[in-house]
């Protein structure tokens, strides 16, 4: 059985805290952002770019897909050193970064203040701070967590955005109550004697997950949970979507006997998916699951797509961090990332 104690042995950098506190964060986000003003015309604005990498992009992500139904504009999420050839000065360009010197972010930005795109800068400082021009809007974020551990801060902020240049309407469910609801699912997922997450991270040990869903409303839930795989238990994860999937992918699972006893796989399912869709996961489940260690069939839970999206990502959070912690391996620090940056920072750019 899991205890405190052997948490605390495991996670040195307390990301336990961190993800027991997300409904703290959120209401302070809530009222970091309740008077802002933003001096972008709203008129002018006929596309939106949110761009960013990983944890700072995937705030972007999710609204996207939660405002797909009502923004009256279309939406690019940029995960690149470039940027589109339409943007320009009708273009939104809503530059994400946690730390402000992700550099591809920054190289993105700098091309759209060569466009004359409208900036609003979302960052804890470095050089995105120092870069954003006094015309453009700078939103800052306290310093105190990682991109991954800081949805709250990051949503709330892109979220507020859209909220004040009416990009969207609450359709999706209630931002500003949405803090209780996330504390309930904190106390349901921490609960070490009666807990589904932590029963599945048992079950995927020494497993490759991979993710099913739908690929509208929970197409960044899916993506997210993959990446938390990666980041919080250091194991690669993989997924896909319904229907696409039915046109290609499911052939593959004919040949995996070299897989045999070492693939999982969970469907996350909503009361959004399309009928047709519902009916194709059950026919899939029958194909798949012979060939697989256990077939889990997560459900979303909530009174509005808002909370369904969030239920299944505090879900997600703490089953990837008990896999963690069970596999001994600590959530927090991201070792082949941090090498990553320290040899790309010794490589010159051509002149």
């Amino acid at each position: 059985m899991l205890t405190q104690h052997k948490i605390r042995q495991v996670d040195l950098f307390n990301m336990w805290d961190k993800l027991c506190s997300l409904h703290i964060q959120w209401d302070a986000a809530l009222r970091r952002t309740e008077s802002l003003k933003l001096k972008c015309e709203k008129n002018a604005i006929k596309n939106i770019v949110i761009t960013g990498m990983g944890g700072s992009a995937m705030s972007g992500d999710i609204l996207h897909r939660l405002v797909a139904g009502c923004c009256p504009v279309p939406i690019e999420i940029n995960r690149s050193y470039s940027v589109p050839a339409y943007v320009n000065e009708q273009t939104l360009f809503i530059a994400i970064s946690y730390s402000g010197d992700t550099e591809e972010t920054l190289e993105a930005f700098k091309t759209a203040l060569k466009r004359k795109a409208q900036i609003i800068s979302i960052t804890t400082g470095g050089e995105l701070a120092k870069l954003t021009p006094p015309k453009s809007d700078l939103l800052l974020l306290p310093p105190d967590s990682t991109p991954r551990t800081s949805f709250g801060h990051l949503f709330v902020s892109l979220w507020r955005i859209f909220d004040i240049l009416k990009l969207c309407t609450n359709g999706f469910g209630n931002v500003k109550e949405a803090a209780g609801f996330i504390e309930e699912q904190i106390n349901l997922f921490s609960n070490l004697t009666e807990n589904d997450a932590l029963e599945l991270a048992g079950d995927i040990q020494d497993t490759l997950p991979i993710i099913y869903s739908n690929g509208t409303t929970l197409l960044a839930v899916n993506n997210r949970l993959r990446n938390q795989f990666h980041e919080n238990a250091k194991i690669l994860a993989y997924g896909n979507f319904l229907p696409e999937m039915n046109h290609n992918e499911i052939v593959g699972w004919e040949r995996i006997i070299h897989l045999t006893g070492k693939v999982s796989c969970i469907l996350l399912r909503d009361e959004s998916d399309h009928y047709t869709t519902k009916q194709r996961m059950e026919v899939t489940r029958e194909l798949i699951e012979p060939h697989a260690v256990i077939f889990k069939e997560v459900q979303s839970a909530g009174n509005s797509l808002l909370e369904r999206v969030l239920y299944l990502m505090i879900y997600g959070d703490f089953l990837t961090y008990y896999l963690a912690i069970l596999n001994e391996t600590d959530p927090t620090p991201i070792t082949k990332i941090d090498l990553l940056k320290t040899q790309l920072a010794v490589i010159k750019p051509p002149k």
